[in-house]
């Protein structure tokens, strides 16, 4: 009952959770800690339930690249990290704008982890470990 509540009010709690989370922002800081502490409390909530609903409806049938994204995911989780913290002492010296920089390790970071599962992971042992099967490499 209440995950259909959730689709009912997609988008309503993802708009409400956008405007909440932007009122904050533009509050007085002198005004009391709770008081924004309660708006960013009620934003996450509303996020939280607000996109739980958009996935649900938009995002809940099959697809073939959710499947490899969710097989992946395990992978990515363990070798974004070190990536993340090596790839920006590389750049160091770059002189870009910060959000160039940061566009770039995620980008890298991202390419990086994708290629090492499809090429080492996905169908060797490994994959087996993380996912409880292995994919051939002629099916891909």
């Amino acid at each position: 009952r209440y995950l259909e509540d959730f689709m009912k009010y997609d988008w309503l709690l993802t708009i409400a959770g956008t405007i909440v989370f932007t009122i904050k922002f533009n509050l007085d800081p002198s005004l009391p800690m709770e008081l924004f502490m309660a708006l960013n409390a009620i934003a996450v909530w509303m996020f939280s339930f607000g996109m739980t609903g958009l996935f649900m409806r938009y995002a809940s049938g099959h697809s073939n690249l959710m499947r490899y994204v969710s097989d992946s995911s395990y992978w990515v989780y363990l070798l974004h990290l070190p990536l993340t913290a090596f790839i920006p002492g590389v750049l160091v010296d770059w002189h870009v704008p910060p959000a160039v920089k940061f566009a770039t390790v995620a980008l890298l970071s991202l390419f990086i982890c994708f290629v090492t599962y499809h090429y080492f992971v996905r169908s060797t042992f490994i994959g087996v470990f993380l996912n409880g099967r292995r994919y051939s490499k002629e099916t891909e």
